[in-house]
């Protein structure tokens, strides 16, 4: 994951300023209700155009 504040991340997991954070990652099981319906996408034909 990017874009999150990795040195609040170093400050809460490692104080003593030995390791440095590059990269979040998420590990776990969604709940069986994390999933929705996919939204609507724009057919083809109404986002390219020929010049």
């Amino acid at each position: 994951m990017a874009g999150f504040d990795a040195a609040g991340v170093e400050r809460e997991f490692f104080p003593d300023g030995r390791h440095r954070v590059l990269l979040l990652t998420n590990i776990g099981r969604p709940a069986a209700d994390a999933w929705r319906e996919r939204l609507p996408r724009l057919d083809y034909a109404e986002v390219v155009g020929t010049l």
